[in-house]
């Protein structure tokens, strides 16, 4: 059972830390293109700033 468990864990962890490369290899990206940041923020949440 503890091999299972650090396996999982092991998964687990390494998932969430690939989705936070992309996130960040992304932004970068996009700021290095002269993307504002509140822009990038927008796509992410989809939500529109107030004007």
């Amino acid at each position: 059972m503890r091999g299972r468990l650090g396996t999982l864990t092991a998964l687990y962890v390494t998932q969430y830390l690939g989705i936070g490369f992309i996130t960040v290899g992304l932004t970068a990206i996009l700021r290095d293109g002269g993307t504002a940041v509140d822009a990038t923020g927008r796509r992410s949440t989809g939500v529109q700033a107030a004007v």
